[in-house]
């Protein structure tokens, strides 16, 4: 099943079993914003290490015990989301997200999830400041404080699929740029 936004060309990422699998052990945090958090994380670190990425998400789910199979598929999923950002990656990163056969209003919600995921772990970055200084990504950064905070429930119509889209394409560019100055400002 294609998930509208997949990540890449792998199959690996199944967003619904994922995401059911995340329910099951009573997590409170949802796949998108989990991966919101994660292309956040990639913008500011690019290089983190697999017991630094299994670290972050176990400390995500925030459950006594994590299944050692949700770990590893969240480690793939950090891990594609880092070749996707990566600087010479053809631009082809994709936030994952419900697939097409969702109603708009369930994918609008995990849109507004995956953004406050990003802004959530962007603040806590050590580039927070330096980022908030610089004046594209300040504007970036507050559109999608104003799309995390949208909550009207959106009716499936042609035109609110369009609008969708352009938001969803918006979020994309917008987290390429963030990436390309997080780059720039950790360079010597």
């Amino acid at each position: 099943m294609m998930c509208f936004g997949q990540l890449g060309k792998a199959d690996c990422m199944d967003y619904e079993r994922l995401e059911r699998r995340l329910e099951s052990v009573g997590v409170d945090i949802g796949l998108a914003e989990m991966h919101g958090r994660m292309a956040s994380v990639v913008c500011s670190v690019p290089d983190l290490k697999q017991s630094q990425r299994l670290q972050l998400a176990s400390d995500w789910l925030a459950v006594d015990r994590v299944e050692q199979d949700i770990l590893v598929s969240l480690d793939e999923v950090f891990v594609q989301t880092a070749e996707s950002l990566h600087e010479f990656s053809d631009f082809d990163f994709r936030l994952l997200l419900p697939g097409d056969d969702h109603a708009l209003s369930d994918r609008f919600l995990a849109l507004t999830c995956w953004c406050s995921g990003f802004l959530s772990q962007l603040g806590e970055s050590k580039l927070a400041s330096e980022l908030l200084n610089h004046e594209e990504v300040e504007e970036i950064l507050v559109d999608f404080q104003r799309i995390a905070a949208m909550s009207d429930d959106i009716q499936d119509a042609e035109e609110n699929e369009t609008d969708m889209i352009e938001i969803y394409e918006y979020v994309r560019v917008g987290v390429l740029m963030v990436q390309a100055i997080c780059l720039e400002l950790s360079k010597p």
